[in-house]
C-alpha cells in the first residue's frame, strides 16, 4: 500500500510542475495573442488599401488617365501589384501564425483541463501518507501534530482578519450614501441661499435627514469593525483599533443644529470632511489587514509544506 502512494505522489508532483507550467505558457501566449490580432488588423487594411491601389490605376480613374497621358501606366500597375502582394503575403503569414496561436493555446487549455483535479488528487494521497506516518512512527506523528495545530490556528486567524477586511469594506460602502446625500444637500444648500425658496430648503433638510439616517448605519458598521479588529488580535496593530475608535464620536458631531443657512454648509463641509478621514482611516487599517492576511497565507503554506516534506520523504 505504501508503495503505491510514494509512486502516486512522485506522478501527481510531476503533474502539479507541469500544470504549473503551462499555466505560464498560456499566460504568455494570450498576452502575445493580443498582438498578434492587432498586427493582422493592421496588415488587413493595408492590404486592402493595397488593393484598392491596383483596381484604380487598372480601372477608369482621374489617376489612371494622367498615367496613360504620362504613358507610364503600365509599370505603374506593376508597381502597385507588387506592392498589393507583398501586403498580401504578409497579411497571410499574420494569419498562419494567429491560427497556429491559436491551435497551441487550445492544445494547452485542453491539457490544462485534463490536469484539472490534480491538486485533490496530491492532497488526497498525501493525506493518506500522513495517516500512514502517524500511524507507524511516533517521533514524526509528535512533529506532524504540532505542525498540523499550528495550521488550525493560522486558519483561524486568516478567518478572523478576512472577517474583519469585510466589516471594513462595508463601512466604506455606507459612507459613500452619506457623502452623496451630503453633497446633494450643499447643492441645495447654496440655492437656498441664493434665494432658492421653500423647496430648495424641504430639499436640502431632505436630504440631510437621509444622510443623518446614513451616518446612524456607518457608526454601526464602525463599532462592527472595531469588534472585528479586536477578534484579530495582531501586535502591530494596536493603535489601530484606538484610531478606529476615536472615530464613532462623529456622528454626535453631525447631529447638532444647524442655526443659519452658512452654518448648515460650514457643517456639512466638516462633516464631509470628518467622513472622508474616517473612510481614509478604515482603508489604511484593511491595507494592513490585507498585509497580514497574505502573511498569514504564506506562513501557513509553508507549515503545510513541512508536513507533506516529512511523510514524503518517510
Amino acid at each position: 500500500m505504501i508503495n503505491k502512494i510514494n509512486r502516486e505522489l512522485v506522478s501527481l508532483q510531476k503533474k502539479l510542475a507541469r500544470k504549473e507550467k503551462v499555466k505560464k505558457l498560456l499566460q504568455e501566449l494570450r498576452s502575445y495573442q493580443n498582438a498578434l490580432e492587432n498586427k493582422a488588423l493592421r496588415l488587413e487594411k493595408i492590404k486592402l488599401k493595397e488593393d484598392k491601389d491596383v483596381k484604380r490605376v487598372e480601372g477608369i480613374s482621374f489617376q489612371a488617365l494622367i498615367y496613360s497621358i504620362r504613358g507610364n501606366k503600365s509599370q505603374m500597375i506593376d508597381k502597385e501589384k507588387r506592392e498589393a502582394y507583398a501586403a498580401t503575403v504578409k497579411y497571410d503569414n499574420a494569419v498562419r501564425e494567429l491560427e497556429d496561436l491559436y491551435n497551441q493555446i487550445n492544445s494547452l487549455e485542453k491539457e490544462l483541463s485534463d490536469l484539472g483535479y490534480v491538486e485533490d488528487e496530491y492532497k488526497l494521497y498525501m493525506q493518506q501518507k500522513i495517516n500512514y506516518v502517524k500511524q507507524y512512527s511516533n517521533c514524526e506523528t509528535d512533529e506532524i501534530v504540532r505542525l498540523e495545530n499550528k495550521v488550525a490556528r493560522l486558519e483561524e486567524k486568516f478567518m478572523e482578519i478576512r472577517e474583519a477586511i469585510a466589516a471594513g469594506e462595508k463601512v466604506i460602502s455606507k459612507t459613500d450614501g452619506v457623502i452623496k446625500h451630503l453633497k446633494e444637500a450643499k447643492s441645495y444648500g447654496t440655492w437656498d441661499m441664493l434665494g432658492g425658496g421653500l423647496c430648495s430648503n424641504l430639499m436640502k433638510h431632505s436630504e440631510l435627514d437621509a444622510a443623518q439616517a446614513g451616518v446612524v448605519s456607518v457608526q454601526s458598521a464602525l463599532e462592527r469593525f472595531s469588534k472585528e479588529l479586536k477578534d484579530v488580535e495582531l501586535e502591530c496593530d494596536a493603535d489601530v483599533d484606538v484610531r478606529v475608535k476615536g472615530t464613532l464620536g462623529f456622528a454626535d458631531f453631525f447631529i447638532d443644529g444647524f442655526f443659519t443657512d452658512m452654518a448648515v454648509q460650514n457643517h456639512i463641509d466638516e462633516s464631509m470632511s470628518k467622513i472622508t478621514d474616517i473612510v481614509s482611516e478604515v482603508e489604511r487599517t484593511i491595507m494592513v489587514l490585507h498585509e497580514k492576511k497574505e502573511n498569514l497565507m504564506t506562513e501557513k503554506e509553508m507549515t503545510r509544506a513541512q508536513i507533506e516534506n516529512i511523510a514524503f520523504h518517510f
